[in-house]
């Protein structure tokens, strides 16, 4: 399945006030543009490393905020707000049967893990 078509039916699936909805959009936006830029557009394509790469990367990218003149990495809450829309995201595949890719349940535990742990 097409990233952008599971995005879609993602954000029109869910029973989110309007302002929830702008905010996963958002999240997942930045994750699906991230995605494009790395040649990625199928579900199929999407593994683990790439959602740890994903990670890394809005992990250590400037938030545009600056402070005595250098940009300053996004803050841990950010960060989470990324991992957790990814999260509800992969969950919401799941609970769609989209489990042809057999590595939903590594991503799921790589996610869970960012998000609680680190």
């Amino acid at each position: 399945m097409r990233l952008e078509a599971a995005l879609l039916e993602y954000s029109y699936s869910q029973d989110y006030s309007p302002t929830t909805r702008a905010w996963y959009r958002s999240r997942l936006g930045a994750f699906a543009a991230w995605l494009r830029s790395a040649g990625i557009a199928d579900l199929d394509d999407i593994t683990p490393s790439t959602i740890r790469q994903y990670q890394d990367y809005v992990r250590t990218r400037p938030s545009g905020r600056r402070g005595r003149g250098e940009a300053k990495p996004l803050d841990s809450f950010t960060v989470h707000g990324h991992t957790r829309a990814i999260k509800s995201f992969l969950n919401f595949l799941k609970k769609r049967d989209f489990t042809f890719f057999g590595w939903y349940r590594i991503a799921l535990a790589i996610v869970y893990f960012f998000f609680f742990i680190k």
